[in-house]
């Protein structure tokens, strides 16, 4: 159902129903095994708080949590299962969790070279994921207005970075903030499979449109994923 990923990802139905920027409200969701939830929006858009997933998980810890008397169901991979468009890869192997390796480059003082490495589980997705905000750079951002995109951005929800530096006044969150979201944007994508994946994520120069791509690539064969099922 995904129809466009075009600096978020946007799904729609049979209907022409679409819904954009979901991948940080899944994000939070996968990340606190949440599979049975309503949402109810009065936008065709997910509201995008500061542009990091910070708010869902303060809403859903208030909100708390109900075990039920059911089995999860989890896709388990198989194989290693591969996506590249040249410099860009995108790669799960098997594990016996979920674990994400991130790699980014930009050509720019504040970000460089950057990588992650971690095992998935609410607490660090809490502590070491979910505040990390999104990003962009200012020489960008008229551009994206003139073609009607990111006309809600602002220093309120999104890093910008001009030529030189950071220009929000309260700076980073976390030194390697920037390839911590795209973790984060990593993990809303991966939640579109419908299950939680177990096996081993790596990322390098990737976004929404290769992590899409490799959940199709996984499910063009039966022999890359097995459903199973644990209480």
């Amino acid at each position: 159902n995904v129809r466009s990923t075009k600096l978020c990802t946007l799904i729609s139905d049979s209907q022409g129903n679409s819904i954009s920027t979901i991948e940080h409200i899944l994000s939070a969701l996968y990340a606190f095994n949440v599979d049975n939830i309503y949402i109810d929006l009065d936008s065709n858009e997910v509201p995008v708080c500061d542009g990091s997933s910070k708010k869902f998980v303060v809403l859903l810890k208030k909100c708390g949590f109900k075990k039920q008397d059911s089995f999860k169901k989890f896709i388990k991979i198989k194989k290693i299962v591969q996506v590249k468009e040249g410099n860009k890869i995108a790669r799960v192997s098997p594990f016996d969790q979920t674990m994400i390796t991130c790699n980014v480059e930009y050509d720019h003082r504040c970000i460089g070279k950057q990588s992650i490495s971690l095992m998935l589980t609410s607490e660090l997705y809490e502590s070491q994921i979910c505040k990390a905000r999104t990003f962009g750079f200012l020489k960008d951002v008229e551009k994206l207005r003139k073609s009607g995109l990111a006309l809600g951005g602002s220093l309120d929800n999104a890093i910008v970075l001009d030529d030189d530096k950071v220009i929000n006044n309260d700076g980073l969150r976390y030194s390697d903030e920037f390839v911590r979201h795209k973790v984060l944007d990593l993990i809303g994508d991966i939640s579109l499979a419908g299950y939680r994946i177990i096996g081993s994520f790596y990322t390098s120069h990737t976004g929404h449109e290769l992590n899409i791509k490799l959940l199709e690539e996984i499910f063009s064969s039966a022999d890359n994923w097995e459903l199973v099922s644990s209480n």
